[in-house]
């Protein structure tokens, strides 16, 4: 979508569901650009893969990542 919209995001049906409410996914950002996470974020990688297995039986996670060079 490449325009501006002139409205409120109720008025076009977006909504934040409630965390107990059925919904298609669940999206998470691996952990891994060093200059933001302690010790090469090796801690927050182990923590992030047992959050989505934790929850990949219940909301199908989308996990998302790139590629970062400092």
């Amino acid at each position: 979508m490449n325009k501006l919209l002139k409205t409120i995001p109720q008025d076009d049906e977006y909504y934040m569901p409630g965390e107990l409410e059925p919904h298609q996914g669940c999206w998470m950002v691996f952990p891994e650009r060093i200059d933001n996470w302690r010790k090469n974020a090796e801690p927050a990688q182990i923590v992030y893969a047992k959050v989505a297995n934790t929850i990949d039986f219940l909301r199908y996670p989308f996990l998302l990542k790139y590629y970062y060079k400092i």
